[in-house]
């Protein structure tokens, strides 16, 4: 039975980011892929998290990008701002500037350089953000993605914070990939919007009361998602996509499919220390998906 969630989130795009010859942030490019997935029906795209290489950039960079956006006519309500970072000080820059562009949704990750780390010191650290930003009143989405912080967020640790802090946390992001731990999250939340980052396992969340996704593949194949979303059946070619994928390096292998639907290859750089995909990859996994791509 499926669980009453009024948090319906939809599907994200998680944005990836373009890159010009000379490393700089294709801008133009970037708002053209905006325009596009807004116009297939994504609720919104999240800017700066990982597919986005958002550690990779700096302030002054995601600062510009942002403005641009919406000097081009993208609404602040269709962004969402992922934040990475480990230090107070850029995680508050972060919440400035949504501020600032009157952005309220942002993708919070936990600080993830020091390992091992009590879970008391994460309460403390989401603590002092949040308490600092409260007057602010964002919807603030925690992000779950263990296999690259190596620090999870516990169902203790999101319950506690939900007490503490109840008109802030709007959701959870769960991108570990385990369908015990979405299960978890979605039967103890029944009230947060619950985002599945796998999206082999978005169909079963759906039915349990999930509220969308934050999606790389969403760059390329939006309306599979979107469906998924509205409560179809997932497309039988979504989970092969999704395996191929992982066959390889994630970013530049969805910068390839990106790529390869727009035939735009100026999507194929990675600011280091990613790396694009050879060529020799790029072609297997291009050829091995092609069925699974837009129609051109």
């Amino acid at each position: 039975m499926s669980q009453t969630n009024n948090n319906k989130f939809g599907v994200s795009a998680a944005l990836t980011t373009p890159f010009l010859a000379d490393g700089q942030v294709d801008k133009s490019l970037l708002l053209r892929h905006v325009q596009r997935l807004l116009q297939q029906g994504c609720a919104s795209v999240t800017l700066f998290g990982t597919t986005g290489e958002g550690p990779a950039l700096g302030m002054r960079e995601k600062a510009e990008v942002v403005d641009f956006l919406l000097q081009q006519g993208v609404a602040a309500s269709k962004l969402v701002l992922g934040v990475l970072a480990v230090s107070h000080e850029e995680v508050l820059d972060m919440f400035a500037l949504g501020q600032r562009i009157g952005c309220r949704r942002f993708l919070l990750a936990p600080p993830f350089y020091f390992k091992g780390v009590d879970e008391q010191g994460l309460l403390q650290w989401f603590s002092e953000v949040l308490s600092a930003v409260q007057s602010q009143q964002p919807e603030v989405i925690l992000y779950h993605i263990p296999q690259l912080t190596a620090v999870p967020l516990s169902v203790s640790l999101i319950q506690q914070l939900k007490q503490a802090y109840p008109a802030l946390i709007y959701g959870v992001k769960d991108s570990a990939g385990d369908w015990s731990n979405s299960k978890a999250l979605l039967e103890h939340f029944p009230d947060l919007a619950i985002m599945i980052g796998d999206e082999r396992l978005l169909e079963d969340a759906v039915r349990l009361g999930a509220s969308g996704t934050i999606s790389g593949i969403a760059n390329f194949r939006a309306d599979w998602l979107i469906d998924v979303v509205a409560g179809q059946p997932a497309h039988a070619g979504l989970t092969p996509l999704v395996n191929e994928v992982l066959c390889y390096p994630v970013i530049p292998a969805v910068k390839a499919l990106v790529a390869a639907t727009y035939d735009e290859e100026q999507w194929l750089g990675c600011r280091a220390p990613l790396l694009a995909l050879s060529d020799d990859d790029r072609m297997r996994l291009v050829d091995h998906c092609q069925s699974f791509l837009p129609a051109k």
